[in-house]
C-alpha cells in the first residue's frame, strides 16, 4: 500500500529543478515574508475547520462545472477507487465500537457522510490517480505560502519591513491579509461571491484561461509543498508504526495507511489493541511531538511523535483531555455484529 502511495505522489509533475531543492514553501522565502508565511502557519493550523468547508464546496460546485467535472469522482459504494478505503473503515468499526458512545458516533457520522465525498483525480496516460490538491485544504505550509503571495501583491501590504519584527504587528498583519484572503468581503457575500482563495482554487481547477501565470505558479509551488509534506508524513508513520510494534511486539497494530482514506479523515493513523484490556485504541502519529493532540471523538486514544531530541514519545487521551495512561478505566469489548448493526448495507449507503 505504501509504494502505492508514494507512486501516485511522484506521478504527479513538477520542474526537475524543484526535486533538487532541499526547500519549500515558507522556506523558500526570506525576511519579512518568511516571518509573515510562518506566523500564517500557526493561524491556519487553527483554521482547518473553516477552510475545509470552503474546500467542500468548491467541489460541490465543481460538479456543475464541465471542465472541473471531468476531474471530480464522486463517491460510490462499489467503485474501485473507494474500496480499500471503505473496507478500512469497516474493519476500524469493527474493532473500536463499544468503546464508548463518541466512537460509534464518529462513526455513524463518517458512514453517513460517505455520499457526499468528492475526490479530484489526477489524469496521465489514461490513468486517473489521486490529485494532491486534495489535501490543500489541511496543508498549512501551502495554505500560508498562497495567502504570503497573495499580501506580496496586494496594495494594502505596507513596505516598512522593520514592522515585522513587532509580534503584534506581526499577528495583526497576518489577521488582516487572512481575513481579505480566506473570508468573504460582506459586500461580496450579498452578491453571492466567494472568498478570493475560493475563486483562485475554482479557476485552477477548471483551467479557465484568465488565470494568470503566476498564480499557475504559485498554485504549483502550494502544491508542491504538499507532496514535500506529506511524503515527509508517510516516512514518520513508517518510522512511527515500527516503533510501536518493536516497543510492544506482543500487542496487534494495524495501519489506516492511504490517500482520501475514510479512518484518517476522522483523525486516525492506525490501533493498538491493548490486551490488559482487550481494546483496540487509535492512534495518531505526528513527526513532532508538539503536534500531538487528543481526538475527541474516542473516549481512549494516543498519539506518539519526536521531540527535540528525536526520541519517540507516547501520549495518551480521554477525548481530548491528556492523562496518564494508568488512568485510563477499561471499557467493554467491541460489539462484533457491529457493522450489520451500523446499517452499513442498508440504506444509508446506496
Amino acid at each position: 500500500m505504501r509504494d502505492l502511495i508514494r507512486k501516485v505522489l511522484s506521478e504527479q509533475k513538477f520542474p526537475e529543478v524543484w526535486e533538487t531543492r532541499k526547500v519549500y514553501g515558507c522556506y523558500l522565502l526570506k525576511g519579512e515574508e518568511k516571518k509573515f508565511c510562518t506566523q500564517a502557519m500557526k493561524k491556519i493550523e487553527n483554521s482547518k475547520t473553516s477552510l475545509k468547508a470552503q474546500f467542500k464546496q468548491i467541489l460541490g460546485l465543481g460538479l456543475n462545472d464541465d471542465e472541473i467535472n471531468k476531474k471530480l469522482l464522486k463517491y460510490e459504494k462499489n467503485n474501485k477507487f473507494f474500496y480499500q478505503s471503505r473496507h478500512d473503515l469497516q474493519d476500524f468499526a469493527l474493532k473500536i465500537t463499544g468503546s464508548c458512545s463518541n466512537a460509534e458516533t464518529a462513526i455513524k457520522n463518517e458512514i453517513n457522510d460517505l455520499n457526499n465525498k468528492i475526490v479530484v483525480l489526477f489524469k496521465e496516460n489514461q490513468e486517473e490517480t489521486y490529485h494532491l490538491i486534495n489535501r490543500l485544504d489541511t496543508n498549512t505550509v501551502g495554505l500560508a505560502y498562497l495567502l504570503t503571495i497573495f499580501r506580496r501583491n496586494h496594495p494594502d501590504k505596507k513596505n516598512d519591513s522593520s514592522l515585522m519584527n513587532n509580534t503584534d504587528y506581526l499577528k495583526n498583519e497576518v489577521d488582516t491579509f487572512y481575513n481579505l484572503y480566506f473570508k468573504v468581503n460582506p459586500r461580496v457575500a450579498e452578491k453571492g461571491g466567494e472568498s478570493i482563495f475560493f475563486e483562485q482554487v475554482f479557476k485552477y481547477l477548471g483551467d479557465d484561461k484568465t488565470i494568470d501565470e503566476s498564480l499557475k505558479n504559485t498554485m504549483l509551488e502550494a502544491l508542491y509543498s504538499i507532496k514535500k509534506t506529506r511524503q515527509s508524513g508517510l516516512e514518520s508513520e513508517e518510522e512511527g508504526f515500527a516503533y510501536i510494534k518493536k516497543k510492544y511486539p506482543s500487542h496487534k497494530v494495524v495501519s489506516y495507511a492511504g490517500d482520501f482514506n475514510f479512518v484518517d479523515m476522522i483523525g486516525v493513523d492506525g490501533a493498538i489493541l491493548s490486551k490488559k484490556k482487550n481494546q483496540w485504541i487509535p492512534l495518531q502519529i505526528k513527526s513532532d511531538i508538539t503536534k500531538c493532540s487528543g481526538n475527541y471523538r474516542f473516549c481512549e486514544n494516543m498519539c506518539i511523535g519526536k521531540n527535540d531530541k528525536g526520541s519517540w514519545v507516547e501520549l495518551y487521551y480521554t477525548g481530548s483531555t491528556s492523562v496518564n495512561p494508568i488512568k485510563l478505566t477499561p471499557n467493554v469489548s467491541p460489539l462484533q455484529d457491529y457493522v450489520g448493526y451500523m446499517g452499513w448495507d442498508k440504506d444509508s449507503e446506496k
